[in-house]
């Protein structure tokens, strides 16, 4: 088995899809925001952190549609459908569609 470093794997999945956090800095930090097929963690005020995973997800669904489905791996239990719900009506986008594509843990 081959071991890659996580700077080798980051620059082979760069023609991947890339989702915006919406905040210039970080995407500035993420090379462009977050790359389709890594796993991030993310670190600091829960609310504000909670917030934009939240608006890129629905954001995702509004930008590629509905063809796969997102997983939200929720440790803090900060996952709140009726924010989901308004984010997708914001959008243009079917709330119970946008969280029937969400799968949380």
């Amino acid at each position: 088995m081959e071991l890659n470093s996580g700077y080798h794997e980051f620059n082979s999945k760069s023609l991947m899809p890339v989702y915006s956090s919406g905040d210039k800095t970080l995407d500035l930090l993420l090379e462009g925001g977050f790359h389709q097929d890594l796993l991030y963690l993310v670190y600091g005020n829960l609310k504000i952190i909670t917030d934009i995973l939240l608006k890129l997800l629905v954001g995702s669904f509004k930008k590629y549609g509905f063809e796969k489905k997102v997983v939200f791996i929720d440790g803090n239990n900060r996952f709140n459908p009726y924010r989901v719900s308004k984010l997708a009506a914001s959008y243009g986008l079917s709330p119970s569609k946008v969280l029937n594509h969400i799968l949380i843990s």
